[in-house]
Formats: C-alpha cells, structure tokens, sequence
C-alpha cells in the first residue's frame, strides 16, 4: 500500500500479482457478492481474512467501513482487533456458537436490504465468517 498511495481507500488488498500491483476487491461494487477465502492450512485462511480487514480499515475511517467477524475463536480474533486498533471498525467479534448470530445476519440483511432501497445509508460492513 505504501508503494501504491493513490489507489482508492474504499478496496481491500487481497495480494500482490506477479507485476507488483495489488489484487484488489472494490467495496462500493454490490456486483462482487461474496469471497470465499479457503486454504489447507488454517493459518493461510486467517492471515487472508486478516490482511483483507487490515488493508481496508487501516485507511478508512469507522466511518467509511466497519467489520463484524463470526468465529469459533472469538477471543483470538478480539485480540488482534485490539492489538491492531480496530476496535471502532468492529462491529463486535461473536462466538460462532453464540445466541447472537441469527440476529447479527438478519440485521446485516436488513440494512442490505434498506441500502438497496435507498431507505439508509452507511459504511460498507465486511461480514467474516471464520468456522
């Protein structure tokens, strides 16, 4: 990111092609749905969804993006967005077992929905769904 200041804050970094330039997904764009991020090794998976969150929140506002994350290891990923500073950019850091979570998506759905209609706006809500 330090080498490519001008490309716009509103994407996420997903890495690096082979030319240096970044592999970006833009969150303004409703046609790009979701990214299933998947990998034999489990730390390859966190380090995708962590370096995604990261690129995205560390040059945007709480304002212009926020992140919920869904985790069977929720303390593990509460740490790192204290650790990184996030906490203003989370939503909240759920339990994958936890009551919470059907409410959490309907409430997400919700707001997609209202946004669709042009009911509300608001910041872009990454929804990361680690289990």
């Amino acid at each position: 990111m330090e080498r490519h200041p001008e490309l716009p804050r509103q994407s996420i970094v997903l890495g690096a092609c082979e030319d240096g330039w970044p592999l970006m997904l833009n969150l303004f764009d409703p046609s790009v749905g979701a990214l299933l991020a998947f990998s034999d090794e489990r730390e390859s998976q966190l380090d995708l969804l962590r370096n995604a969150i990261d690129s995205a929140a560390a040059r945007n506002s709480p304002r212009k993006l926020q992140f919920l994350v869904i985790s069977h290891q929720s303390k593990r990923w509460r740490d790192w967005v204290d650790e990184r500073g996030f906490t203003r950019h989370c939503l909240g850091v759920v339990g994958a077992e936890e009551e919470s979570v059907p409410g959490w998506v309907l409430r997400l759905a919700d707001w997609t929905e209202e946004r669709r209609l042009g009911k509300t706006s608001g910041p872009p809500i990454l929804l990361v769904l680690d289990s």
